[in-house]
């Protein structure tokens, strides 16, 4: 039988793992919004980001367009660890 910090770890454990899968499934739309965004193919007429003479303000939303995935993921990760730390302090 395990004690109350014992039980805290596991729960926060469980708590990170719900958080890391519901994360992995909305990563996808989040990619596809992203693609969107990007190219001119879709309905909504994107940025054009595979065009070489667009301004440079096009240029850096681009850029941040194409950047906003792995900082969403990277977001996501560290609220969800904040959060397991600050409910149960662990560390």
């Amino acid at each position: 039988m395990m004690n109350n910090k014992g039980q805290a770890i596991m729960v926060g454990v469980m708590l990170a793992a719900a958080i890391l899968v519901t994360l992995l499934g909305i990563i996808g739309t989040v990619n596809n919004v992203t693609t969107l965004a990007q190219n001119t193919t879709s309905s909504i007429g994107g940025m054009d980001c595979s065009n070489s003479s667009i301004s440079d303000y096009t240029k850096a939303g681009c850029l941040v367009a194409d950047i906003s995935t792995p900082y969403f993921f990277a977001a996501i990760v560290g609220i969800a660890g904040l959060a397991v730390i600050a409910r149960y302090g662990i560390g």
